[in-house]
């Protein structure tokens, strides 16, 4: 994991919309890697993919994001582990096998093909979601 993988977008790329973070968002996904990614990684011991981090607002808007994002201020990640399922992720960090991730993150949602995960400095909602079939379903327990 590295700065570069804050902004990289292929959709960006494509679509020639720039896609650069500011110093600010810059320092939340340094957090968002430090507090969530690295953790995760130790853990596994298996590298991380981040699918996605920062999007500006046109990203944002051109890929159908919610308007209150927190992949608009650097502060939410879209990723895979190499070799082990979403659903396993998803699974150690709401059981806590994950040591003191389940108590820092905002929001953790299982999408199917990656993870989400919010983190701020300031809210801890501890907030555990599925999503099928476009709808997200709360939950407390493993899936």
């Amino acid at each position: 994991m590295d700065e570069k993988d804050i902004s990289r977008s292929a959709t960006a790329v494509r679509l020639g919309i720039n896609n650069t973070p500011s110093p600010q968002i810059i320092e939340n996904a340094k957090l968002v890697m430090s507090k969530i990614l690295a953790p995760i990684e130790a853990y596994y011991k298996k590298p991380v993919k981040i699918n996605c981090m920062y999007r500006c607002p046109k990203l944002n808007k051109a890929i159908g994001g919610a308007a209150t994002s927190q992949h608009l201020l650097g502060k939410a990640v879209d990723f895979t582990v190499q070799g082990i399922t979403v659903k396993q992720v998803f699974n150690d960090i709401i059981s806590g096998r994950i040591k003191g991730l389940k108590d820092v993150l905002d929001q953790c949602i299982e999408e199917g093909t990656w993870l989400h995960i919010s983190y701020d400095i300031k809210q801890h909602r501890k907030q555990f979601l599925v999503m099928r079939n476009g709808k997200y379903t709360p939950t407390t327990k493993e899936i």
